[in-house]
C-alpha cells in the first residue's frame, strides 16, 4: 500500500468502523458479521478491499468503485475522489438499511438551572404520583428535616400539600404524554442513529422525566 492508500485505510479503520460494517452488509450482503472485525486492507483507484470475520471465519470482500452504487454517482479517477466516494457509499448503505450514516454517541444533559429546579419538581411529582405516603414515611420523623421545614414560610408547606393532592392526576397525564413522546419520537431517532444501549437509556430516562425539552437536545446531538 502506498502512502495515500495507507492514510485512507488508517483513517477509515480508526474513525469509520460503522461505514465499513454498512459496506459489508449492503454491498457484500454479509450476515452474522463480527462488527469489531472489518478493516480496510487495500485501496487503490479501482477498488477497496475489506477484511472481516463472519461465523468465526475470516474473509475479504472487494468493492470495485465502478460497481458501488450510491446516490451521487461519483467516479473515482484520482485519489482525491476516494473520500467523496466513501462518504457517498456510507450514506447510501446506511439509508438502504433505514439508518443514518452516523451513530449517536453523545448524551446532552439539561441546563444547570433546569437540573436544580425542574428535575427535583418532576421527580417529586413522579414519587407522589406513585405513592404520596413514601416521603412522609421517610422524613416524617426526621428531627433535622422537621426543624428545617419549621423555618419555611407557611405558604410553602401549604403549597406542597396542594401539590401532593393533585400529583397523581398531574403525573398520570404528564408522564403518559412523555411516554407517548418517547415512542413517537425518541425511540425512532435512537434506532435511526444506532445509539448504544447505555446512550439510549440515558436519553429515554431524561425524556421520561423532562418531556419535550429533551427533543431539542436530541435534535442538536444528531445534526
Amino acid at each position: 500500500m502506498d502512502a495515500s492508500a495507507a492514510r485512507i485505510a488508517e483513517h477509515m479503520n480508526k474513525d469509520h468502523q460503522l461505514a465499513l460494517i454498512d459496506y459489508l452488509v449492503v454491498y457484500g450482503h454479509v450476515v452474522h458479521l463480527d462488527e469489531s472485525s472489518p478493516a480496510i486492507t487495500n485501496v487503490d483507484l479501482e477498488k477497496v478491499s475489506i477484511d472481516y470475520v463472519s461465523k468465526n471465519r475470516a474473509a475479504t470482500f472487494t468493492i470495485k468503485w465502478k460497481d458501488a452504487t450510491e446516490d451521487e454517482v461519483i467516479e473515482v479517477k484520482e485519489w482525491s475522489d476516494i473520500k467523496a466516494k466513501l462518504i457517498a457509499m456510507a450514506k447510501y448503505a446506511a439509508h438502504k438499511q433505514g439508518y443514518a450514516h452516523t451513530r449517536l454517541t453523545q448524551v446532552f444533559g439539561p441546563p444547570f438551572a433546569y437540573l436544580i429546579v425542574a428535575y427535583p419538581t418532576l421527580v417529586l411529582l413522579a414519587i407522589n404520583s406513585y405513592d404520596p405516603t413514601i416521603l412522609p414515611r421517610i422524613f416524617g420523623n426526621d428531627a433535622l428535616f422537621l426543624k428545617l421545614v419549621s423555618y419555611l414560610p407557611q405558604a410553602v408547606p401549604s403549597a406542597y400539600s396542594l401539590f401532593v393532592e393533585y400529583s397523581r392526576k398531574i403525573g398520570l397525564v404528564l408522564y403518559a404524554l412523555h411516554t407517548i413522546e418517547i415512542f413517537k419520537y425518541t425511540l425512532p431517532v435512537l434506532r435511526k442513529y444506532r445509539a448504544s444501549k447505555s446512550v439510549a437509556w440515558k436519553w429515554i430516562l431524561m425524556h421520561f422525566v423532562e418531556g419535550f425539552p429533551v427533543i431539542g437536545r436530541l435534535r442538536e446531538a444528531t445534526h
